[in-house]
């Protein structure tokens, strides 16, 4: 029994429920509520992919449906960043259309003022060696970067 406005965690043992986590696994929880007065419904949507090996630099991250933010290692994140473009469009940017540059600026100049992440334009449209280059470049700082997935150019 639940008192109104009060959460309650469900006990759920995921490892004996579901298994080792060696796999890929997607399920859907739905959890009925009904008091006198009425009932509701409330869905969830759980993935479970296993933890990367010991030796790789992925960061794990989550969604928080709770708090409708990211838990990344473990740590609630907080995005404070910048829309950057990094194909010029006829303007070269002040970084002069080199990654490299535009990874010194981020790590040099935007992560001192606390901004700690960045969706940049066009980054997709560089070759692979240059996007991961930079990616590796601003990650050692742990900064992050929003990028466009589906375009299949890594």
């Amino acid at each position: 029994s639940v008192e109104g406005g009060a959460d309650v965690v469900l006990p759920m043992e995921f490892e004996l429920t579901l298994g080792n986590n060696t796999e890929p696994l997607h399920n859907d929880i739905i959890v009925n509520v009904t008091w006198d007065e009425g009932s509701v419904v409330k869905r969830r949507r759980f993935h479970r992919v296993p933890p990367p090996d010991v030796s790789s630099r992925v960061e794990v991250v989550q969604v928080d449906h709770s708090r409708r933010g990211l838990i990344v290692q473990g740590k609630p994140f907080v995005g404070s960043g910048w829309y950057i473009q990094a194909a010029a469009s006829g303007d070269k940017p002040q970084w002069d259309d080199k990654l490299s540059r535009l990874a010194d600026i981020i790590n040099v100049d935007l992560i001192p003022q606390g901004v700690n992440q960045g969706m940049v334009y066009g980054l997709d449209t560089r070759p692979p060696s240059e996007q991961l280059a930079f990616l590796d470049a601003v990650h050692e700082s742990e900064f992050k970067i929003m990028y466009a997935l589906g375009t299949g150019n890594v």
